[in-house]
């Protein structure tokens, strides 16, 4: 999965926790909106746990066929299944009571009286299938995805996953939240992903309503909309218009994991609704959002930029070496419970400023050399100019040809002077920026280690 889909091609990746008779292997990609064939891997494994109602995908960017392969696995993405539909009442009834009787109505009812630290076994089950399967692919970055229970699967596996900085993204769509039933500990740390995350929230998906909005500001004028609204002799339409419209202006997003992108969706029948059928596309591909409660263009945004960013840090190395500091403080914590935490928390900051460094140094070199190339086309065109006129006056030479440009108000001064007065400028500018930068960044570096010298040198003075 890249940072260049289109945000159809979301719904379409999306979907494909939904199919059936895939084998260990076998190819899985999907058609992107220009009808091409994007592969996102190879089905490594199918988990289909029958005690916990959890059906997950496995999908490798390379095939895998024995344990010599796990180190080499570049990436993985998860999908997480959703609830089985109520054909399933007659098709698999058993996989229907797992997902709705022991998962979805318990969690529900969690989830409105905020009861936490009771989870079901299916979210523990997903938890525990991240985390082993980063360990099986050490070096791999992995990507999730969600729908409906499957959403709830993701972001609860998030919320304990072991090194959060090898989740490289994470989609989930018609997925209640968990929030509310999540601990402050739980909350913590799904924030290390939180930029990472977003779910796509439909406001006309009854079961996307709990957990990823509340009401407040509620006064009298709300109070004669909810009588007015549940009068039976009122209309289908002003009874919609009060409901879904009116009360927006009394609800807000809640904390979420991840972030939470309020779509602009049509209505259409219930369980449609609830399978992606509220989200529309203008012929770019692009999702229609609200933002009318918040700016879910920026949210989106911030969002692909991010994974951007993390794209880049992976490619510099730096994910890989956060993961090892990860996996070291461990062994550190055992020696020195006291410094432990700030002996993570320095590595970390190291290792990314030692990242953003070098991703500051190639933005800056390949700046100064769009800079250049600017230059250079400006010489292009005034060469190519003289050259033109001497073609069409051929008695002219190259002096009498840039006399006779001159006197029509172009010149080498003219033409190519401003750009280099533009390029000399901005250059400076970047210089500046760049120390300026380099410094900061410095600072912080150098003020993280003083910490942790002083606290290290603390706890030695009481034998700690």
């Amino acid at each position: 999965m890249t940072a260049n889909f289109s945000d159809v091609d979301l719904q379409v990746i999306s979907k494909i926790q939904y199919k059936n008779g895939y084998k260990p292997g076998d190819e899985i990609g999907y058609t992107n909106i220009n009808g091409e064939w994007e592969r996102i891997g190879y089905l490594y494994q199918t988990i289909d746990n029958r005690d916990t109602g959890l059906y997950t995908y496995m999908v490798t960017d390379r095939p895998v066929s024995s344990e010599a392969d796990f180190e080499q696995v570049k990436s993985v993405h998860v999908f997480y299944r959703g609830s089985e539909g109520f054909l399933s009442l007659i098709t698999d009834n058993a996989a229907f009571k797992k997902d709705w009787y022991e998962n979805d109505f318990p969690t529900a009812w969690q989830i409105v009286n905020k009861i936490k630290e009771e989870y079901t076994p299916q979210l523990i089950d997903a938890s525990n299938v991240l985390n082993e399967s980063m360990k099986q692919f050490p070096n791999a970055y992995f990507d999730l995805d969600g729908h409906s229970l499957g959403g709830m699967d993701g972001q609860f596996a998030l919320s304990e996953v072991k090194e959060p900085e090898r989740i490289r993204s994470a989609v989930f769509m018609n997925a209640p939240g968990l929030a509310p039933i999540l601990t402050p500990e739980h909350m913590k740390w799904t924030q290390q992903v939180k930029n990472r995350t977003v779910q796509f929230y439909d406001r006309y998906d009854i079961v996307q309503k709990f957990g990823n909005l509340e009401l407040y500001g509620l006064d009298s004028h709300y109070s004669d909309l909810k009588t007015l609204a549940m009068n039976p002799r009122a209309s289908g339409y002003i009874r919609n218009r009060l409901l879904e419209e009116q009360w927006e202006k009394y609800t807000r997003p809640m904390d979420t994991v991840g972030r939470l992108v309020m779509i602009d969706a049509k209505r259409v029948d219930f369980v449609s609704q609830h399978i992606y059928g509220g989200q529309q596309f203008d012929s770019y591909g692009r999702l229609l959002l609200s933002n009318t409660i918040q700016n879910d263009d920026l949210i989106l945004k911030e969002w692909r930029k991010s994974v951007e960013l993390y794209d880049q840090l992976y490619a510099k190395g730096v994910i890989k070496k956060i993961a090892q500091i990860r996996r070291e403080y461990q062994a550190y914590s055992e020696k020195s419970p006291g410094g432990a935490k700030i002996y993570l928390d320095l590595g970390v900051a190291s290792v990314l400023i030692d990242g953003v460094r070098a991703l500051l140094s190639d933005n800056v070199q390949r700046i100064h050399l769009d800079l250049d190339r600017m230059l250079a086309q400006a010489e292009e065109i005034w060469a190519e100019t003289q050259a033109q006129l001497v073609q069409f006056a051929p008695t002219l030479g190259i002096m009498e040809a840039n006399a006779h440009l001159s006197g029509c108000g172009s010149s080498y001064s003219s033409v190519v002077g401003p750009i280099q007065e533009f390029v000399d400028k901005q250059k400076q500018v970047l210089l500046s920026l760049e120390v300026e930068y380099m410094e900061l960044l410095t600072s912080i570096k150098n003020n993280a280690t003083e910490l942790w010298q002083t606290d290290s040198n603390n706890a030695a003075r009481i034998n700690f």
